[in-house]
């Protein structure tokens, strides 16, 4: 009896951990070798471009839910690999696009600008993101 539940938990853990890595890494993307973060982003891109048409009031809720299962997911994955901040941890990349788009009119224009803004601030880290990046975990 013993062995079987054990069989059983490590299937949970593993059906967990696989779980949390394909949110973590925004359905693998993250997994790409060049350029994880930029390619992360097109796909909070394009999240965010599905979720504009909603009223800012529902677009904040789902940021709010995507924000909470991304903090799930990479505590879970960063666990998995004992690296923290791994490149291939992309939902934060998510996260910080749709919450860039929030309340925008969905127009090509402002979402590349958005975008481009998002993806430079993300990679010079001025104050007070640095900050914030080193503190927070």
């Amino acid at each position: 009896m013993t062995l079987v539940s054990s069989a059983m938990s490590l299937k949970t853990k593993l059906n967990k951990n696989a779980f949390a890595e394909w949110i973590a890494t925004a359905s693998y993307v993250g997994r790409i070798p060049w350029m994880p973060g930029t390619f992360g982003s097109v796909v909070g891109l394009a999240f965010s471009w599905g979720s504009l048409w909603l009223h800012w009031h529902w677009q904040l809720i789902l940021f709010f839910a995507v924000a909470l299962v991304a903090i799930w997911a990479s505590h879970v994955y960063e666990a998995t690999l004992q690296n923290h901040d791994a490149s291939q941890i992309v939902i934060d990349e998510v996260a910080g696009m749709m919450l860039t788009m929030l309340g925008l009119i969905p127009a090509w224009p402002l979402l590349l600008a958005g975008f481009i803004l998002f993806r430079v601030l993300d990679i010079l880290k001025p104050f007070p993101i640095s900050w914030l990046d080193r503190r927070v975990p």
